[in-house]
């Protein structure tokens, strides 16, 4: 996370939440040149384990800005997806945070690719020809 967008006691809610629990929704508003703004909210995926920092298995998900029952509902079901689909470390090593449909696309789109050895020596071999 680049940014927390939350301080002080705002932000000890985001380190204090359970698994599955999502912070209060809220709006970040980008400068005044924009003008736009979006809400979002906090989620802890996973429970944190014993060694690992208070900031592990947290997401801050975006939702375009909307009335707040409206984001509410769609933060919850957005929430519930979220927490079944997260991975285990033992499957991908950005887990939680990358889901398991996420790595289902990456892993096909890499196979569509072909073989990496063939693809990094055509790439060397065109780089090689430029110099």
């Amino acid at each position: 996370m680049q940014e927390a967008y939350l301080k002080g006691e705002q932000f000890a809610t985001v380190l204090s939440l359970k698994s599955a629990e999502r912070t209060p929704i809220f709006e970040i508003r980008y400068p005044e040149s924009s003008g736009s703004s979006k809400m979002s909210f906090f989620l802890r995926l996973r429970a944190v384990t014993p060694f690992a920092s208070q900031m592990a298995n947290l997401v801050r998900i975006e939702l375009p800005v909307m009335g707040l029952t409206e984001a509410a509902h769609l933060a919850n079901l957005a929430s519930a997806i979220a927490v079944h689909y997260s991975s285990n470390l033992w499957g991908d090593t950005r887990a939680p945070q990358n889901l398991y449909p996420v790595g289902a696309l990456e892993t096909a789109l890499k196979n569509r690719l072909g073989d990496q050895r063939f693809l990094r020596s055509v790439i060397m071999r065109t780089l090689a020809a430029d110099i």
